[in-house]
């Protein structure tokens, strides 16, 4: 134990019924999930055309494949779609259905690590009912494409709470609970299963990294906070866990489609970002209104007295907190450090490719906000300390906070119905997004209604006039409509935009069909053949090349 004593963590009486609870109000929140369609929204990638559910070595390419599926290394989400699509296809229910599982068993899982870190009942049944019932979790639970985010979490907790059985953070005595966990046949094993489950966690999603981090953090607080020593053994037992996430983090770093080089903010503003980052979390869970999948992105010129103003608010509050920490419960300074550095990956201090879109988003606070709420749940809880009327007051506002949440859920669910549900919301809260009317087009579009795919498109380019992507929109709209001419000269513009998508290339060459350009839609076609097979799209790659070879040997000419 690396003279670390056993058992400093406070004893507890156990959760009761509290698990029972949480899954009861959680089914009652999220029961409409259940009818809830695909939205289009990298559900594309994962399921609905996702070659690795379909082929024969589909689940070997998952492991062994790193240039498709959003160019994420995710083989054990991929291998659990996998499993899903031979259990119920594309009907999205099943999906719909395997992420509620995974919430309800991470709200249990959070109410079980609260608990062995030290929590009494109230605190560890008031921070997981927030955590499992708080409106900003619905779009990690109700997006088909973040069960990634669920998996992970799933394993990022198990992970936790065995660890805390590995460092005999928790030795109640018998009787007194589920937590009746001795040293003795546990030990190293236990250790050997931390590690696999943390491996399980980056194999879901490679924001898993910051686990070890919050370890440290639980072992300098709460397991033997008086042992000046202490770092030693928790060091020697996160090192490996530190290393093992190098190898994810950097294929992800690698791989990961970054933002356009023009909207990296310069690395001397990338701190007050993320300052503003954490308010930005911070002021919605206190007040989850307002909620939307994708956030405006942020005009930083205009922020910069904001940015400021944040960065300075934050570094007051650590000043505080540090001066203030001996008198402060240690499980409260916890969590708002687990808080701080789980939200780290994803502060925008690293660039990733979401920040083409936002600076936030609500699906990245899904572990953090465990912090936040143990920190408030043990503040209330040392207010009413032996005072029972203010304790009965706690209880009653939990529980109309819990109620108005139930409520807001609710309110959000039928938002995830299906596309032109979701993306007509984004347009009404996002409407300067070049990204959201693109994607609004495309529903119009698959709907047949061309004239109102037409005109996101155009939104989209008066947003970006330089879109790759809505001038290739347009062009299939017009070419749909017989107007070959105006959908060659899109494809071309969208050619000029992104020379390298081999999709444009493809357009581009059915249109010369239309237009009787026997050889120019030969050329296209084996522009798009090559680039198609440079990203490792070859199966999209042989479908434009079978299609070329019966163009050809239909129209001799054209060879």
């Amino acid at each position: 134990m690396s003279g670390r004593a056993a058992g400093v963590v406070p004893a507890h009486r156990g959760v009761g019924l509290l698990p029972l609870l949480l899954i009861v109000l959680t089914l009652v929140a999220y029961w409409p999930v259940r009818e809830q369609g695909f939205v289009r929204w990298d559900e594309q990638l994962y399921v609905t055309e996702n070659p690795f559910l379909v082929e024969p070595d589909g689940l070997w390419k998952a492991w062994t494949t790193t240039r498709e599926t959003e160019r994420q290394y995710a083989p054990l989400v991929l291998t659990t779609f996998w499993i899903q699509h031979r259990l119920w296809g594309y009907q999205p229910a099943g999906y719909h259905a395997v992420n509620l599982w995974f919430h309800l068993s991470n709200g249990v899982l959070v109410l079980f690590l609260l608990a062995a870190l030290g929590a009494g009942r109230w605190v560890a049944g008031a921070g997981a009912l927030l955590f499992a019932l708080h409106p900003i979790q619905v779009e990690s639970v109700a997006w088909v494409a973040e069960l990634k985010n669920l998996q992970m979490g799933f394993f990022y907790l198990a992970a936790f709470l065995l660890y805390l059985v590995h460092r005999s953070a928790v030795v109640p005595a018998a009787g007194q609970g589920p937590f009746v966990m001795r040293w003795a046949g546990w030990g190293w094993a236990a250790y050997g299963g931390v590690l696999l489950l943390y491996a399980c966690a980056l194999l879901s999603k490679v924001a898993a990294v910051t686990l070890p981090l919050s370890l440290f953090l639980a072992d300098w607080l709460l397991v033997a906070p008086r042992d000046r020593r202490w770092w030693r053994g928790s060091l020697a037992r996160i090192a490996p866990m530190l290393v093992m996430g190098i190898a994810p983090s950097a294929i992800a770093i690698g791989l990961e489609q970054g933002p356009d080089p023009a909207s990296i903010p310069v690395m001397a503003l990338r701190p007050f970002i993320a300052s503003a980052a954490i308010w930005f979390y911070l002021g919605k869970l206190m007040a989850p209104f307002s909620l939307i999948p994708i956030y405006p992105r942020w005009d930083l010129s205009v922020m910069r007295f904001w940015l400021l103003l944040a960065f300075v608010g934050l570094g007051g509050v650590f000043i505080v907190l540090w001066r203030w920490r001996r008198r402060m419960p240690p499980l409260a300074l916890w969590g708002m450090g687990h808080f701080a550095v789980t939200l780290l990956p994803v502060l925008g201090l690293v660039p990733f490719g979401y920040l083409d879109h936002s600076f936030v988003a609500n699906h990245f606070v899904y572990l953090a906000c465990i912090g936040m709420f143990v920190a408030i749940a043990v503040t209330v809880e040392r207010f009413v300390k032996g005072d029972p009327m203010r304790r009965w007051m706690a209880i009653g506002v939990l529980c109309i906070v819990l109620a108005g949440f139930v409520v807001l859920i609710r309110a959000q669910l039928p938002v995830w119905r299906d596309p032109l549900s979701f993306w007509g919301y984004l347009a009404m809260h996002n409407p300067r997004s070049e990204t959201v009317h693109n994607n609004l087009g495309n529903a119009y579009f698959r709907g047949n209604r061309l004239e109102e795919a037409a005109d996101h498109y155009r939104m989209a380019l008066r947003i970006n006039p330089d879109s790759g992507l809505a001038h290739m929109n347009l062009g299939l709209v017009f070419q749909q409509q017989g107007r070959v001419a105006a959908a060659i000269d899109e494809y071309l513009q969208s050619i000029r935009s992104q020379p390298s998508d081999w999709l444009s290339h493809y357009n581009l060459a059915q249109a010369y069909v239309d237009a009787g350009r026997q050889t120019d839609a030969i050329r296209e076609a084996d522009e798009a053949i090559a680039l198609a097979r440079r990203v490792g799209r070859n199966p999209e790659a042989d479908t434009i090349g079978a299609w070329s070879s019966r163009y050809r040997s239909s129209h001799p000419s054209a060879r």
